[in-house]
């Protein structure tokens, strides 16, 4: 039987030196490429929400969690990564930041931003290397 969940582990860095980081709910968004191009034709097979929190300055805040997938092809899948190539997944990550100097809140902004990930035989992300979403 194939494992249905997604585990994550989404880092966000706050980098700047003065500024403070107040998000909304992220909402992530995983998808699978069922056609073969890593450009088009992704299938969305999960979302999940993130509650909104803050971040301080230059702090990284970590957030870890599984979800559930649902309408994924698992024979593709399988058929794909049993021949020695990948599952090629996307996630999309969308929320509203706004950031806090000193005493008050600056205007919103939205922040959308989404990267490849490639799924080896073991079901591991192949490469030990962090995915940037941009």
């Amino acid at each position: 039987m194939a494992n249905t969940f997604i585990f994550f582990d989404l880092k966000l860095e706050n980098v700047m030196p003065f500024n403070g980081l107040r998000y909304d709910n992220v909402d992530l968004t995983f998808s699978y490429n069922y056609g073969g191009n890593r450009s088009t034709l992704f299938l969305p097979i999960a979302r999940h929400t993130v509650p909104g929190f803050y971040q301080g300055m230059r702090k990284t805040a970590h957030k870890r969690d599984v979800t559930t997938t649902r309408g994924v092809p698992w024979g593709d899948a399988f058929a794909a990564v049993s021949n020695g190539s990948t599952a090629v997944f996307r996630v999309d990550l969308a929320t509203n930041v706004k950031s806090k100097q000193y005493f008050w809140y600056a205007k919103k902004h939205r922040l959308a931003v989404g990267g490849i990930v490639d799924v080896g035989s073991a079901g591991l992300k192949e490469n030990n290397v962090a995915i940037r979403l941009r």
